[in-house]
């Protein structure tokens, strides 16, 4: 498991956030077609999926196990950073 540690610490739903672990290795097919669900869903439709920040960022909350709201909290530097780590993980 992998951490990523947040450059500007967050508050969410009571509990405070300094880093976020994550396990990209165990997602699924299945976490993959859940997180592009939550993303049209929330009404971000992308013609090119895979280089959405929105699904990239739906892809990170389901490896760190939490809400796809929360990843919208983060800070832009951390947010991106979080996404950035999808896609090279896509890139391999």
């Amino acid at each position: 498991m992998e951490k990523l540690v947040l450059k500007k610490p967050l508050e969410y739903e009571g509990k405070k956030y300094e880093e976020l672990q994550y396990d990209l290795d165990k997602l699924t097919g299945d976490d993959l077609l859940t997180a592009e669900a939550t993303v049209n869903n929330a009404g971000m439709l992308a013609p090119v999926i895979d280089l959405s920040k929105a699904y990239q960022a739906a892809v990170f909350a389901r490896a760190a196990k939490i809400e796809f709201p929360m990843m919208r909290k983060l800070s832009a530097k951390d947010f991106t950073e979080a996404t950035a780590t999808v896609m090279a993980f896509f890139g391999e």
